[in-house]
């Protein structure tokens, strides 16, 4: 919480150096905490609507249609055009009380496309050449367990249960807990990491303490794996799909709402050479 409120601020003076009224930022973000929308949410809505709201002068409830349509429409990829057309939409249909202004709106249609892997080879090769026990820990984990970025950041050192043998995940993606199995090799590596670097509170801590940097995570996931973090999770759920994992056992390993989401993996599964990212 004390992280959000800071980002909050920080956006808030951004948008006083370019005359936006950032108090519209805040009731914003205050909306979407209230919805129980994740952190990373928050801070990636509210920074979509500061840009937006820079670029228009004038009183914000007086911003037509139109106007929304040509900044949509100037942006580069149709992920961007749908995220952006997302949060200003959750914008003026729950602060601003203006649901009409997106009645001729439509979504621009996302691009499907499967998500590249690493083969099984690959992974595993890849983290056992990391020399740094901690870097090491922490990208285990990211693939052993599937997990998202913010996920992995947001562990705490009570959230592994080595009795159980597995690892509880708080207040995921749409606030949702969820348990997911964690291997022994992979307990033996946090015994071990944990004995060397006797973390507090969070179960990866910053240099300086407190919670790792998604930024810092993302740079050492370049570095060792050759790829972002999120690609370790679709393979992950991929090798899963490849085993023949029942596919309800999958959702609830990832942590899903929609099953059509967890098929990806099995169609990537049956793709996967194609697919494979190379070395």
């Amino acid at each position: 919480l004390q992280h959000l409120n800071h980002y909050i601020k920080t956006i808030m003076d951004k948008g006083k150096s370019r005359h936006i009224d950032t108090q519209h930022i805040k009731t914003y973000a205050s909306y979407l905490k209230s919805k129980n929308h994740s952190k990373s949410t928050i801070e990636q809505y509210s920074s979509i609507l500061r840009v937006f709201l820079s670029s228009h002068s004038g009183e914000v409830r007086r911003i037509t249609t139109d106007q929304i349509v040509e900044y949509i429409s100037r942006l580069k990829s149709r992920s961007s055009m749908a995220q952006n057309a997302g949060a200003i939409k959750h914008f003026f249909c729950h602060v601003m009380g203006q649901p009409n202004k997106f009645a001729r709106i439509p979504y621009p249609k996302k691009e499907k496309r499967l998500p590249k892997i690493l083969s099984t080879q690959i992974v595993i090769s890849r983290l056992r050449a990391i020399k740094n026990l901690k870097h090491r820990a922490m990208l285990s984990l990211l693939y052993s367990c599937g997990l998202r970025r913010q996920e992995l950041l947001n562990l705490r050192i009570s959230n592994v249960d080595s009795s159980r043998m597995v690892l509880s995940i708080k207040q995921s993606k749409g606030a949702k807990d969820r348990d997911v199995p964690i291997s022994t090799q992979m307990i033996e590596l946090l015994r071990e990491y944990f004995v060397e670097y006797r973390p507090k509170d969070f179960l990866f801590n910053g240099q300086n303490g407190g919670m790792y940097s998604a930024t810092s995570l993302g740079k050492l996931c370049h570095l060792h794996m050759k790829c972002n973090p999120h690609i370790l999770r679709h393979s992950y759920a991929t090798h899963l799909a490849e085993r023949n994992l029942e596919l309800g056992t999958l959702q609830k390993r990832l942590g899903h709402n929609d099953p059509r989401t967890t098929m990806v993996y099995h169609h990537v599964a049956m793709e996967a050479t194609p697919l494979l990212v190379s070395i």
